[in-house]
């Protein structure tokens, strides 16, 4: 997927002539248009087959949505990346609508939506936005508006979350939608602390073992 990301931004750079720094902006463009392209209907597909297609998404932009922001840990690889996320919001979502939604009392969730989002808090207060060497944020400026930025996704996923409980208290609705916000915004929140990259990171270099033995074994 790599190989055919850079072939195309490459294309792309040639005929519009595009060279240095905004050459890497296409190329990260394309990086992330291409997984999107992938991770989405991917994620529907396979979320269809569980039944949890709708819960598998919101897991997903509630994510994608906050790491814009707040940036985060990345792995080797977009083939691992894109694995890595389809595994994560769907197995998230089997899990929250087969057992989470029926067996946690709203009560319950109501602690796990504070403790939360105070967790949430204070990881981007104090380590957001997180950059990486390939993508490095080079201005204090810069570091503060984006940092503002992750802070209004959170509160507006507070609000929302307000909202949900509120309709399960009073109407009894489902609380999928609440969880897979949640999960979504706490595997974020995770990226962005130095367990999640020990995590992320052996996950990734185990992901790298068994994609080499796979291609060498072809």
């Amino acid at each position: 997927m790599l190989t055919l990301t850079k072939r195309l931004s490459a294309s792309i750079c040639q005929s519009l002539n595009i060279t240095g720094d905004k050459r890497e902006v296409v190329e990260y463009g394309m990086i992330a248009l291409i997984q999107i392209l992938v991770l989405i209907p991917a994620i529907i597909i396979i979320g269809s087959l569980t039944g949890t297609a709708l819960s598998a998404l919101i897991i997903c932009f509630s994510a994608s949505l906050l790491r814009k922001s707040s940036g985060g840990v990345h792995v080797s690889s977009i083939n691992i990346c894109t694995i890595m996320g389809i595994t994560f919001c769907v197995g998230a979502s089997v899990l929250i609508q087969y057992f989470l939604d029926s067996h946690v009392s709203i009560n319950v969730l109501l602690a796990v939506v504070i403790i939360s989002f105070l967790i949430a808090l204070a990881v981007i207060l104090t380590k957001a936005p997180v950059d990486t060497e390939n993508k490095p944020i080079r201005t204090a400026k810069k570091k503060k508006r984006l940092r503002k930025e992750a802070l209004f996704i959170l509160a507006f996923y507070a609000g929302i979350s307000v909202l949900l409980i509120y309709f399960s208290f009073n109407y009894r609705i489902t609380t999928v939608y609440l969880w897979s916000i949640l999960f979504g915004m706490m595997w974020q929140v995770l990226t962005l602390t130095q367990i999640g990259e020990k995590i992320i990171g052996g996950i990734d270099k185990k992901l790298c073992q068994i994609w080499k033995l796979a291609r060498s074994s072809r």
